[in-house]
């Protein structure tokens, strides 16, 4: 999981915002190959060198195994010179030996009672580290849940400030076209309007012209009907000869040469016609023509199946002479519209009504009411469409007026949203003040880790140093002390074959990784060391030292020098394993620090120049701890570097207010990629 998380923000602090070329990527991952196979070679010949160290270590104790037996038959020789006079002798000498291994053995237990002790405070100082590490590792999935937050929020703000600002522009894009086409109606319905208050005033005159017409028409219908009911008994007098003119044209009509007849007749009696006429006696006159036609017989009675039809143009010439004789010149001009005409009298002229006229007059005032009586529902109907019109134009100001109202409940609606924005952009600067707060606390918590680790190198070093004099010192008094009589004494060869062996075991690696790219846990091989059982025996030994010694015989004497020789091989095995635990710490850190050197790239170093810096084992963790210390100083000055790369941002969001929300968003990214690099350094 840490592995993969330290890859991910050292890709992310490379480039945030772009992906890597594919060639570039493809020629990494080559080179991640070529190393991991030159890292599996060098793995190999490691645990060569650590088989062949540890058939060498088992060599070694097959001839500590040879020699313990030689001391033994040695011992048992010395039992049976024992029973010799010169067991005083051998007794003092003995006793000398013994006091010697006496001093070896406190001195011994002094070195491991300081290697214990060094051994606890390196414990200490691990586990403080990886109290530490589980702190910074909860703090890094701490960033990672974070930075996720931080992600889908900018996605949703985003989102959002997109939709707001489409549907800003969409509602605003509407508000102007809806203005324009409200403006356009507006203008539409004044022109409208100004053109129906023109045509309404028009109207209005002309409805008071015919008002004013139809009012005197009325006046002349009143009359109109006074006089016709006057003239009720002159048309039932007229229908009356209507009657008797109808008889004479059936007569007239009658088979026979009737017509003929009744022209001589009136041809005859021209006078006595017009004499009637004159009168006025239209009744007389019919009657005598009647009788006239009756008394006179003429025998053509062969002409009386001729056709009716035939004799028509007869009677319309004699009812034309007949009106002739009533067509009179008057004496003086008679008014077009009036109902009377002038006859001649033995008295003088005289007004006469005339029926013709009237019914003229009466079919002129008919069609001029019937013709009015349209105009009247002409200007009724235009009326009707003028106030129709009206009313759609009254709907249409009222459409105007709601959609006016609408448009200000948008601007209304659009002015909230603004006091919102301004309220959410306040929010994102309480939220960015709290930003910078956790950052600068974030670098108050990262000077205080590098002091820490200022001290737990300078505490590294320390050990170091106190390792390699007790080293040098523990060899010098191997070297300055060895036993005659045991017939044990170390060669400078062998210690030179042992300190060989030592560097081949620190240089082979313990654990073996199944993945090169997973990263290994803290606690593999960090398992605190049990105490060895022989160490409270010697605690005791020493208790028993301490009490007054008693005499002993020299069986006695051989036999505790037995013991503590099998108690110093223990001792010798117990410090050897502690020593294989501490190298293989320092192998898990060191393999720990390489890997995360591969990841971030800040130390390409090849595998096999380590290796050969790992030929000596204090020098190898030297240089480790020079890695380290150079990683972290690398990962330091990147934090530096970020730290003003965010100073720098946030001056720019300070001085930019109208581009608030994009700048946001830039240094929440750089806060999270910061957050990770200082997290990386934490765990470095």
């Amino acid at each position: 999981m840490g592995a993969v998380w330290s890859r991910e923000v050292h890709e992310e602090s490379d480039g945030p915002l772009e992906n890597p070329a594919p060639d570039d990527y493809e020629e990494r991952k080559k080179t991640r190959i070529e190393e991991m196979e030159r890292f599996k070679e060098e793995l190999r010949k490691k645990r060569e060198a650590r088989h062949d160290a540890i058939q060498s270590l088992n060599t070694r104790i097959a001839q500590l195994t040879e020699e313990n037996e030689r001391v033994k038959k040695e011992n048992e020789t010395l039992k049976h010179k024992l029973d010799c006079e010169e067991s005083v002798e051998i007794d003092s000498e003995k006793k000398e030996e013994l006091e010697e291994l006496e001093r070896q053995i406190k001195a011994l237990k002094d070195v491991a009672i300081i290697g214990g002790d060094m051994l606890k405070i390196r414990e200490q100082q691990v586990n403080e580290l990886k109290a530490k590490l589980a702190a910074i590792e909860e703090t890094g999935l701490q960033y990672e849940k974070e930075v996720e937050n931080m992600r889908r929020l900018r996605d949703l703000y985003e989102e959002r400030s997109r939709a707001v600002a489409i549907s800003h522009q969409m509602e605003i894009e509407r508000e102007r076209a809806r203005v324009v086409a409200s403006d356009s109606r507006k203008e539409i319905a004044e022109q409208q309007i100004a053109i129906v208050e023109e045509r309404n005033k028009e109207l209005e005159e002309r409805v008071s012209t015919l008002d004013t017409a139809l009012d005197a028409a009325k006046a002349e219908i009143s009359d109109l009907k006074l006089q016709l009911a006057g003239k009720s008994e002159d048309l039932y007098n007229v229908s009356a000869q209507m009657d008797i003119v109808n008889q004479l044209f059936g007569q007239v009509l009658s088979p026979g040469d009737s017509v003929g007849r009744v022209t001589r007749v009136l041809e005859e009696h021209h006078d006595l016609v017009n004499h009637l006429t004159a009168s006025g006696k239209i009744n007389d006159l019919a009657s005598t023509l009647l009788n006239l036609a009756e008394n006179k017989d003429l025998p053509n009675a062969e002409q009386a199946e001729d056709d009716v039809a035939s004799h028509l143009s007869k009677v319309w010439k004699l009812l034309v002479e007949l009106l002739g004789h009533h067509v009179k010149h008057a004496p003086e001009d008679v008014p077009p519209d009036s109902c009377y005409k002038s006859v001649e009298t033995p008295s003088g002229p005289k007004l006469v009504i005339s029926v013709s006229q009237t019914f003229l007059r009466l079919k002129d005032l008919i069609l001029e009411k019937n013709s009015l009586v349209k105009e009247v529902g002409r200007l009724k109907d235009l009326n009707t469409t003028l106030e129709h019109r009206l009313v759609e134009q009254e709907s249409r100001l009222a459409v105007v007026a709601a959609e006016l109202h609408t448009t200000w409940g948008v601007v209304n609606k659009l002015k909230s949203q603004h006091k919102q924005l301004h309220t959410h952009e306040k929010v994102l600067r309480y939220e960015l003040a709290q930003k910078r707060n956790m950052l600068k606390d974030l670098k108050r918590e990262l000077e205080e880790c590098k002091e820490n680790w200022a001290l737990a190198r300078a505490k590294n070093t320390k050990t170091e140093e106190d390792w390699k004099v007790l080293r040098t010192e523990f060899a010098s008094r191997k070297q300055q002390i060895s036993s005659a009589e045991s017939g044990y004494e170390e060669s400078p060869s062998d210690s030179q074959d042992e300190e060989d062996n030592w560097k081949e075991k620190e240089k082979s690696p313990i654990v073996e990784e199944e993945d090169p790219c997973k990263v290994l846990a803290w606690d593999d091989g960090c398992e605190e060391p049990k105490q060895p059982e022989h160490v409270k025996e010697e605690e005791k030994e020493d208790k028993v030292e301490k009490e007054p010694a008693k005499p002993r015989t020299a069986e006695e004497i051989l036999d505790a020098r037995q013991a503590r020789l099998q108690r110093l091989e223990e001792q010798c095995k117990g410090l050897f394993s502690k020593m294989s635990q501490t190298s293989q710490r320092s192998d898990i850190i060191s393999s720990r620090l390489v890997e995360l050197h591969e990841q971030y790239g800040d130390d390409r170093k090849p595998k096999a120049e380590k290796g050969d810096e790992m030929d000596d084992a204090a020098a190898g963790r030297t240089l480790k701890v020079d890695t380290t210390e150079d990683a972290a100083a690398a990962q330091t000055s990147k934090a530096d570097e970020m730290e003003d790369a965010i100073t720098g941002r946030i001056a720019k969001t300070d001085a930019i207010d109208d581009a608030i929300t994009g700048r946001i968003l830039t240094e929440a990214i750089d806060d999270t990629t910061a957050g990770r690099t200082t997290a990386d350094e934490t765990s470095t």
